[in-house]
This record gives C-alpha cells, sequence and structure tokens, in this order.
C-alpha cells in the first residue's frame, strides 16, 4: 500500500498516508489555524475599532445637537431681549404688544388710559393747566413724562406696537374734506386721528377731517385702524393711514371693537327715508360715547334713542350681523362668550355673543361707566343722590357680594381698568387728580395731580410777564392780553372737569 501524498510504501491498513506526510499535515493545519485565529483577533479589533468609531461619531452627534440646541437657545433669547425694541427711552416689547389699542369700556369711557409693557399712558392736563396733555408712568406712578400736549382735546387713546394713536379734536372750523355732494359737506371741527412713537417722537397725523365730527372713538386691531367717516359707516384704514375702506352701510357707527368682533347700534326703522335715517344716525354718533350722565334729562334722551336703535353684533369683516336682545344696550363689555351691558334703568344684564341666554346679573343697582374684569364689574353710583355724593362700586360676576370700595369727591366719567387696576380721575377744590387702585379699592398711587393754586400762580406770572412785555402798549392792549391768559389757563382742566358735575354733561351712552 502506498501513501497518497508522497507515494512512499506503508502497511496495509487505515492509514492512507505515510507518518512524514501526517506531521506536514498537522504543521500546516496547525499553521493555518493560528493564521485564522490571528485574523479573527484582527477582525475583531477592527470591528472594536468600528464600534468605538461608531460610539465617538454618536457622542460627537450628540455634542453637535446639544450645541445646535443651545445656540437655539441663545438665538430665542436673544431675539426677546432684542425685540424690546428701544424708542429713545422708551423700551416697548413688541412681543408682548396689545392685540387690541384698548378695551371697549376704557374707550367707551373717552380712552383716558392704556397701558403698553410696564408702561401706563393716560390724558390729563399740562401742569400749568394751559392744555391737554399724554403722560407715562410707571404703574406706581414713578417715571412720570409728559410725551406731547396740544390745544383743544384729546381721546380714545390707544397703545399698539410701538405707537400710540388718538383723537386730536381742535375747535377750529374747517371744510370737510370728503367726496360728499356741495350740500352735503358742512363746516366741521378741525378733527384728527394721530399716531406718534411710544416716547412721543414722530408724531404724525393719519386722517384729517376724514371721519365723523362726533367720532370720539377709534380702535386699533390686528394693524387697522377702525373709526367712524363722515357718512356714519364704519371705516377702517392702515396704521399709516392709508388705503381707507368703507366696511358696512348701516349708518350706524359703532360701540366696540375687539379682535373677533363689532358691536354696533342699527337702526329699527327699514321703511324710513334714507334721509331721515341719516340724520338719525348723526345723531347716535354723538350718543354712541359712554359719559353716563346721572340725570333725569339724560335718562328721558336715552329713552328716545332706545325707542329708535337696536345693538347688534357682526363679524369684524363686516358679514354675519346678528341681533342681540332687541333692545339698545349700554356700558358694552365682553367678557369670554359674553356681554355684559347695561340697560335704560342702568340695570345689569349679560348675553351670549349670539343673542342667548339673557341674563339679569343685578336689578338692586344704578351702574354708571361700568367696566368688567376677570371676576367683577366695576361702576359708579351714588351714595346720596341728595348730596350728589358718588362711589366706586365692585360686584361679583353673578351679581352677588355689592361692596363699595372707593367714595369720590366728585362724579367724572373716567373710569377705567388696566391690568385689573382701577384708573379713574377724582376732584375736589383744591386738586385735580388720576389715582389708580386694586379691586378692594386699596394701595392707592396717585398717577397725577394738578393743583389749583399752581395754575392760578402760573396765571397771574403770565399776566406779569405780559405786562411787563407790553409796558410801553397801550392800557387797553395790556387788558385784552390779561383776560386771554386769565381764559386760557383754564381751558385745558375742561377737558376733564367738565363731567364733575353730570348735569353738564351732554352725551348719553
Amino acid at each position: 500500500m502506498k501513501c497518497e501524498k508522497c507515494g512512499k510504501e506503508i502497511p496495509d491498513g487505515e492509514n492512507k498516508i505515510c507518518e512524514e506526510c501526517k506531521k506536514t499535515l498537522l504543521n500546516d493545519l496547525t499553521v493555518e489555524s493560528k493564521s485564522d485565529t490571528t485574523e479573527n483577533k484582527d477582525n475583531k479589533k477592527e470591528e472594536k475599532k468600528e464600534n468605538v468609531e461608531n460610539n465617538n461619531e454618536k457622542r460627537n452627534g450628540s455634542k453637535i445637537f446639544g450645541i445646535i440646541l443651545v445656540i437655539l437657545i441663545i438665538i430665542v433669547a436673544l431675539f426677546f431681549i432684542l425685540t424690546k425694541t428701544k424708542v429713545g427711552d422708551e423700551v416697548s416689547d413688541v412681543l408682548g404688544s396689545n392685540k387690541v389699542g384698548n378695551s371697549i369700556a376704557n374707550i367707551r369711557n373717552y380712552g383716558y388710559t392704556t397701558k403698553q409693557g410696564s408702561w401706563i399712558y393716560y390724558i390729563a392736563a399740562t401742569e400749568d393747566g394751559n392744555n391737554p396733555a399724554i403722560y407715562k408712568s410707571k404703574e406706581d406712578g414713578s417715571e412720570k413724562k409728559l410725551l406731547y400736549e396740544e390745544e383743544g382735546n384729546i381721546l380714545g387713546l390707544n397703545a399698539y406696537g410701538d405707537y400710540l394713536y388718538f383723537i386730536l379734536i381742535n375747535d377750529e372750523q374747517v371744510k370737510s374734506n370728503t367726496t360728499l355732494s356741495d350740500e352735503e359737506s358742512l363746516d366741521t371741527l378741525n378733527n384728527q386721528i394721530c399716531r406718534m412713537k411710544l416716547d412721543g417722537s414722530d408724531f404724525e397725523v393719519i386722517n384729517s377731517n376724514e371721519f365723523h365730527n362726533n367720532c370720539y372713538e377709534i380702535y386699533v386691531v390686528d394693524d387697522k385702524v377702525y373709526y367712524i367717516g363722515l357718512d356714519t359707516n364704519i371705516y377702517y384704514m392702515d396704521l399709516d393711514g392709508k388705503n381707507k375702506t368703507k366696511l358696512n352701510n348701516d349708518k350706524s357707527g359703532f360701540l366696540g371693537i375687539t379682535d373677533d368682533y363689532i358691536i354696533l347700534n342699527v337702526n329699527k326703522s327699514d321703511d324710513e327715508k334714507s334721509e331721515d335715517k341719516n340724520e338719525v344716525a348723526n345723531n347716535e354718533v354723538a350718543e354712541n360715547t359712554d359719559t353716563n350722565t346721572i340725570t333725569e334729562e339724560s335718562t328721558d334722551n336715552i329713552s328716545d334713542s332706545e325707542s329708535i336703535f337696536e345693538t347688534k353684533i357682526m363679524k369684524r369683516d363686516g358679514s354675519n350681523l346678528k341681533s342681540l336682545t332687541g333692545e339698545r344696550l349700554y356700558s358694552i363689555n365682553i367678557l369670554g362668550n359674553y356681554i355684559y351691558y347695561v340697560d335704560q334703568d342702568k340695570k345689569i344684564y349679560k348675553v351670549k355673543i349670539d343673542g342667548t341666554d339673557k341674563t339679569l346679573i343685578s336689578d338692586k343697582v344704578t351702574a354708571y361707566n361700568m367696566c368688567v374684569s376677570d371676576k367683577y364689574i366695576f361702576y359708579m353710583s351714588y351714595t346720596d343722590e341728595d348730596k350728589d355724593e358718588v362711589a366706586i362700586y365692585r360686584l361679583d360676576l353673578d351679581g352677588k357680594n355689592e361692596t363699595k370700595i372707593y367714595d369720590l369727591d366728585s362724579y367724572s366719567s373716567f373710569l377705567n381698568l388696566v391690568d385689573g387696576k382701577i384708573v379713574f380721575m377724582d376732584s375736589d377744590d383744591k386738586k385735580l387728580s388720576i389715582n389708580e387702585i386694586d379691586k378692594d379699592g386699596n394701595n392707592k398711587v396717585a398717577l397725577y395731580e394738578l393743583k389749583y393754586s399752581s395754575i392760578e400762580e402760573n396765571s397771574q406770572a403770565s399776566n406779569e410777564n405780559e405786562v411787563n412785555t407790553n409796558e410801553t402798549t397801550d392800557t387797553s392792549d395790556t387788558d385784552t392780553t390779561n383776560e386771554t391768559t386769565d381764559t386760557s389757563t383754564t381751558d385745558a382742566t375742561n377737558q376733564t372737569t367738565d363731567n364733575a358735575n353730570p348735569a353738564e354733561n351732554t352725551q348719553s351712552n
């Protein structure tokens, strides 16, 4: 028998190869095994290396993601900081700016106060009493600053974005700038809708006499300014006064505007002649502002208008006009899905914005200048009508727990709500003040104070200067100058003190 490997003669048996070939084969297998082991080790090392590299890549990816996240957080933080745009010495938080320039309740009470960021903006007379002016201050009354003053009256203050918007009413008579016919185009007051930056800079007129004489209310909503046109219809324009657009043809004016709705008074008589409806609507615009006169005469006026107009609601784009209660509503406030209002007898009700669920809240009170917060109803009322004593009251939203929270020295239509604080005007025989109190009538802060004695002193000083300046002029000229100066010092205070005596108010709800 021969070896299969080398051909050498070997004994017969099971072995097919010789011993030398066996040894050679075993050596070759051992070397191959070692080679495989080494290759496996190399493979494992390579695999381990790949795992390490993958883990490093994952860790690096996590680090990169973390870095990106941190960068994004920094960018967002910087955006919040940088968008607190500095306007002069005014810092306006653009991201937290008002969605609506002022509330319906505040505007209905002449819009003397509004707020943006940490600043309160309000209308009051200058310290010499000569002109109405716009001021700003912190909530605690600190850092008060005069922003703007002008002859005439200032109403309807709105804070929106980096601007204040307001109505300026001058006594100067001018020819109305209108597309109406010559017969309809009448002399009108020199009324203007204006705006300026929050620090008082960049003043500009954005609407000059292209709105109704008795339009004392504007609303700034969603980058539009809403106002009542010369034809008593509702209009809106861009923030810079461009693109004036008519919204409706009801000749209704408006009671209030929110970011979703417009509340308006509509003439009940559809079969009346258009010229009669125009005349009534013109009168209605004058009655849209809430001075809430506490007089029998006012109640009679309200009763007359009640029979003519019905309060309705529509979407802000002018669509979906709906009735509410079939009557005229006063002191409109909107809270959630409800409209809070007083009727012609000054009793407090609420109704859903779809006109359902009319509910009497209280017939035990007589409410004037009503403002509604998320928890309470605030209003003015007499404590003793015979003595003309007036106070601010608080009522729960369900009509319970009527509480007198502050006694006033005199009646005023200036009652506004600003961030849950009550801002109001009060006056006595020595001074006029604008104050802020909390819901309980406590923590009073005097935002503004004008002492009548200082007005007299300024007037006397002004008169003396006039006399000294005109020593060489005719005596009669000096007398005339003094008379004019004496009168001018009280003009500005009339804007806020005319309403101190309710009998002097001429406009109703």
